[in-house]
Parts: structure tokens; C-alpha cells; sequence
């Protein structure tokens, strides 16, 4: 009987490791299937989504369509991510990738891995068109001036690293970046820091509400987000990246979406293109 019950024992601590070895990877599971599930977030003009077809658009997602192309794998656009839980859900393999962009930061970097960038976007401080209570960002450091933040989003980040003694008006983390520039519009905020193309797509329609303010106070990386642990998914990806990046596809994704290269930064190619002589 003694014997018995040490058997069983045994078994029972086994049981977690074999499970753990018979855990089908993110990767292994996208090259049975032939498919990648990507989760997202309609974040305009990065990425949107056509309410009316359903389709998701922008240089984001041309990028991610041709990288199932290119990877020979289809891309479903699965889920819409809740900016709550996403880091959670992409660990537990709810979806395979973040496909939005991913926007690192080094919070989220403690409990997801990014691919390579696809490119840079800038960030800049906005203000009201013809406010001149400030002529350098120094200035915005100052109970004086009220900033637009979004808890959790580069907005935030900015405003304590740079802007600590400014006062703040906070918008609700299920917000848009939309939200934190009618903050400044309508006046319930004198600044605060989005992204240079949101800043642009608004300023089309509305140029006399906002303006920029130069130079940009930082660049991020736009990337994928993917779990921990997947080193074949993520070296799949960035060679794929590579191979866009270096035949001067992701260059022709951003002129078609931003012909004037106001709003992107290309990713340096590790190459002086001319033959030695």
C-alpha cells in the first residue's frame, strides 16, 4: 500500500512538468495553423478599422498583411484589445501578436517581448493655435500650465519625466488620443504630447484649433508585441521585417500613407547604398 501511494506521489509531481513540455508554443501553433491571430486597437491614422466592411486599415496594417503574405501565413484580426488586460491575454495566447504598433515602453517590456521596429514616430508637444505663454518646452514646467495625460500612455510617461511640476488633467485609459488633444482645444488643458500623425489628421480639419510645437520631444519605435518565451516566433517576424525593411517595401507603405514624410522615420539600413570604388 506504502508503495502504491509512492507511486501515485511520484506521478502526481511529474504531472506538471510533462504538461509543461507538451505546451504547444505560440509558434508552433501559427505554423500548424497557418495563421496568425492578431489582436489590436483602432489607434487612427496608424491603424483603423471601417466600421461598414470591417477591414483594418492604415501603414500598420498594410505591414502586417504583408508580412502573412510574404510569411505565406493568413493574418485574422481577431480581437480588439482592452489596454487593461492586452499584456495578460498575450501571455495567456488569447491572440497570437499585437498587431497595433506595439508601443513600447520599459513597463510593458517586463512582461512582453518586441520584434525589431518597422519604423519610428515622433512625438510633440501640441499647444492652442496663437498661444504664446511659452517659448521653450522648459517653460511648460510650471503650475502655471495644465497638461493632458492618459494614465499608462506616453502622455504620462512624458509629464514625469519632463513636465513634474505642471498640473494635470487626466483622461480615462479607455480613452483615444483624440481625447487628450480636444483636451487642449477646448481649453481644458494648455498642452500635452500625442503622437505627430494623430497631431496632423487633426490639424486637417481643424487648423485653426492646435498647433505643433518643434522639435519633437521623442521618437518611439513601432513595433509587435508578442509573449515572453518565443524566440522562433520573434526571429520569424524579424526576418521578415528585414526583408521589407531592405527591399524598400515598409519605405512605399509610408509614402502611400505619408507622401510628404512628415509623420514617419524609416529605420536606418546598416548599408552606405553606393559600390565601393
Amino acid at each position: 500500500m506504502r508503495q502504491m501511494i509512492l507511486t501515485l506521489l511520484i506521478y502526481l509531481l511529474a504531472m506538471p512538468a510533462a504538461f509543461a513540455k507538451d505546451k504547444e508554443s505560440t509558434y508552433d501553433r501559427v505554423i500548424r495553423t497557418g495563421e496568425i491571430r492578431c489582436g489590436y486597437l483602432p489607434w487612427p491614422p496608424l491603424l483603423s478599422k471601417d466600421m461598414n466592411t470591417g477591414e483594418v486599415e492604415g501603414p500598420v496594417a498594410d505591414y502586417i498583411n504583408r508580412i502573412g503574405e510574404v510569411l505565406d501565413l493568413k493574418i485574422i484580426w481577431s480581437t480588439e484589445l482592452n489596454l487593461t488586460t492586452y499584456l495578460q491575454d498575450l501571455n495567456n495566447k488569447r491572440f497570437d501578436m499585437e498587431c497595433g504598433g506595439g508601443w513600447p515602453n520599459a513597463i510593458r517590456g517586463k512582461y512582453v517581448d518586441y520584434t525589431a521596429p518597422i519604423f519610428y514616430m515622433p512625438f510633440q508637444i501640441i499647444k492652442r493655435k496663437g498661444d504664446s505663454r511659452f517659448t521653450d518646452l522648459v517653460a511648460l514646467n510650471d503650475p502655471d500650465f495644465t497638461m493632458a495625460i492618459m494614465d499608462g500612455e506616453n502622455s504620462a510617461a512624458t509629464k514625469q519625466l519632463k513636465f513634474p511640476k505642471s498640473n494635470v488633467v487626466e483622461i480615462p485609459s479607455s480613452g483615444q488620443v483624440s481625447d487628450l488633444i480636444l483636451a487642449v482645444a477646448t481649453k481644458k488643458a494648455d498642452f500635452t504630447v500625442v503622437n505627430t500623425p494623430s497631431a496632423l489628421a487633426y490639424m486637417q480639419n481643424n487648423q485653426d484649433k492646435i498647433e505643433l510645437v518643434e522639435p519633437p520631444v521623442k521618437y518611439i519605435p513601432i513595433n509587435i508585441s508578442i509573449a515572453q518565451d518565443e524566440p522562433k516566433l520573434k526571429t520569424m517576424l524579424n526576418v521578415a521585417t528585414e526583408q521589407l525593411v531592405l527591399s524598400g517595401e515598409i519605405d512605399q507603405i509610408l509614402k502611400n500613407h505619408d507622401p510628404e514624410h512628415a509623420s514617419y522615420v524609416r529605420v536606418a539600413k546598416p548599408y552606405i547604398e553606393e559600390l565601393n570604388k
